[in-house]
């Protein structure tokens, strides 16, 4: 009894220890769908080739070759973002979602979307729409 309670602790022991290699990896990387995984909420689209999209977890993506790839943008929140809008190619807005304990969220970029800088909502509810008639209204 004692020998197959010895056999069966040392099986054991090296099936464990066999196995943490395979739970010991760190260098996970996104693979599918490039360039992220997020739900994309809105796209505001440039022209043929140039696309931004925004959506949750602050994701904010950018295509200049119709799409064939994306480059992630730095947005500055980890909150939802529902809404896009560029009133030229430069300057544009996104706005998002009010977690319990601060503002609304809303993001401004004067570079075409590479940057972002936030901006006061001055409400606790969510934003789910963005549209600009012009650079000022």
């Amino acid at each position: 009894m004692k020998r197959t309670l010895a056999l069966s602790t040392i099986l054991l022991t090296t099936i464990l220890l066999g196995m943490v290699p395979l739970y010991g990896q760190y260098d996970w990387s996104w693979q599918n769908p490039l360039p992220q995984g997020n739900q994309l909420n809105s796209v505001h689209v440039f022209d043929a080739n140039t696309v931004i999209a925004v959506g949750d977890a602050g994701t904010v993506i950018k295509t200049t070759n119709g799409g064939a790839t994306w480059t992630p943008q730095t947005s500055g929140t980890s909150e939802d973002l529902n809404s896009v809008y560029f009133v030229d190619d430069n300057t544009g807005w996104a706005v998002g979602d009010a977690p319990f304990w601060e503002n609304a969220h809303i993001i401004k970029t004067t570079d075409g979307g590479t940057s972002w800088n936030a901006q006061t909502s001055g409400t606790i509810n969510d934003l789910e729409s963005v549209y600009f008639t012009d650079a000022s209204t």
